[in-house]
Parts: C-alpha cells; sequence; structure tokens
C-alpha cells in the first residue's frame, strides 16, 4: 500500500494484483457525482487513436460526437483489453460495469453521501485499485449563457466554491467541451446557433492525483447541472 500527497488530499493506492505482462501506461480520469461514477482511459503512447478523448483536461477544449471512431470489440482498440469496473465500500459490492473501450465505464448509484468507496477496474490478468478521497461537493448553478452572434459565454457559481469547471454544450449530435479554472465565466469558441441546445455544467473540487503501477489517475469529485436553451 502506498499514500501519496497531491492538492492538499491524501490518496490511498491500494495494492494491485499482477497476473499477467505488463499493460500500456495508462491515463486514467474517475469523474464521481451523486449519481455516477464515469471512468475514462487513454494509453499514453496512443492518447489520439480514438478521437476525441473521453475526458477533456483543464485547460482544454475539445467537442463530442456520435459518430463512432473506434470498434471496442476489436483488441487493436486502445484499452479494450479493460474489463468489470466495480464500486466497492470495504468488502462490499456497491455497482459494477463493464468498459465499454474506448469512451469508458458509467457505473451508476446512490453515492451522495457515500465514503469509503473505491473503484476497481480489471484489465489483462490484474486489477487496478483507486480509493476516492471523500471532499465537499461543490454544487454548481447557471447563472446565464449568452451568445450575442459569436462565442458563447456561460456565468456560473458553484457552493461550496469549485476549482474547475467543464461546460458541454450538444444537440444530441454533438457539440463543443470545455474544461476551465474556475470561478470565471466561461467563453466556448462556438460561433454556430446554440438555439435548442442542452448546456451541462459540472463543477468540480481539486482533484486527487494517484499515481498506480498503470501510470496516472485523477479523481473529480462534482456535481452537474443542465439547461436547454429555447428554439425560437
Amino acid at each position: 500500500m502506498k499514500t501519496w500527497w497531491r492538492l492538499g488530499t491524501v490518496v490511498t493506492v491500494l495494492s494491485i494484483a499482477a497476473c499477467g505482462g505488463d499493460p500500456p501506461e495508462l491515463h486514467l480520469d474517475v469523474v464521481r457525482t451523486g449519481e455516477e461514477i464515469h471512468v475514462m482511459a487513454y494509453e499514453v503512447a496512443r492518447p489520439d487513436a480514438c478521437p476525441p478523448r473521453p475526458f477533456v483536461e483543464l485547460g482544454e477544449t475539445s467537442y463530442s460526437t456520435d459518430v463512432v471512431s473506434c470498434d471496442g470489440s476489436d483488441p487493436a482498440t486502445p484499452t479494450a483489453w479493460l474489463g468489470e469496473v466495480r464500486v466497492m465500500q470495504g468488502a462490499q459490492l456497491v455497482a459494477r460495469t463493464a468498459y465499454d473501450a474506448p469512451y469508458g465505464a458509467v457505473a451508476t448509484g446512490l453515492f451522495a453521501g457515500q465514503t469509503g468507496l473505491r473503484v476497481e477496474v480489471d484489465g489483462d490478468g490484474q486489477t487496478i485499485a483507486l480509493a476516492l478521497p471523500d471532499v465537499p461537493t461543490p454544487i454548481p448553478v447557471i447563472d446565464d449563457i449568452v451568445q450575442n452572434g459569436g462565442p458563447v459565454t456561460v456565468t456560473w457559481h458553484a457552493t461550496p466554491a469549485a476549482a474547475s469547471v467543464r461546460v458541454s454544450a450538444s444537440n444530441g449530435f454533438g457539440g463543443p467541451i470545455t474544461h476551465q479554472p474556475a470561478p470565471a465565466p466561461v467563453v466556448i469558441p462556438w460561433t454556430s446557433d446554440v438555439a435548442g441546445f442542452t448546456f451541462r455544467v459540472e463543477a468540480y473540487a481539486a482533484p486527487a492525483t494517484i499515481v498506480t503501477d498503470f501510470g496516472q489517475a485523477h479523481v473529480w469529485t462534482g456535481a452537474a447541472v443542465e439547461r436547454q436553451l429555447p428554439v425560437p
């Protein structure tokens, strides 16, 4: 067992049982909200093999799309070797799901207020075990969404204060996503008309950084709120 300190959070890395060879180095992002735990990963050696990446890192702007860029059933697809994902609380199984390469895994349940959770990810005969830190959850509110013939500006706030915010806009087929530091308004460089789009604001506490034998993982704790813009 190892203990690491990152951003004021003490994070414990549980032991990893190794039964196979060395898998590719991973970068993992785990997003925890009250009803979902979303696990996303990409292989460091080929990060953009299946664009877009499943999680937009802090300071980046990307897009979502309904176009499938890789076949998750193909063993050559990055992260296709990842299998079952479990949410555990001690010895109790809280939720389980399968990793859907290259997009990730979403475990659903009533996670709000739960403490001592960990995520286990199976792959290549081995298990990645990540202890989820128990930190206050920022609850976001959308104040306004403005587009005056140019980029979209989203103003928002969160209680308690958030460290960063991820804002996405979608018309059901895809749209822009940006992840920016708090608390400034978010400007999305999207000039097409967003009437009818659904905006989603996810506010996060400072992430916990976990170093594992498989690579680095970031755990983001937060909550989300959505607003659909009317169609004139």
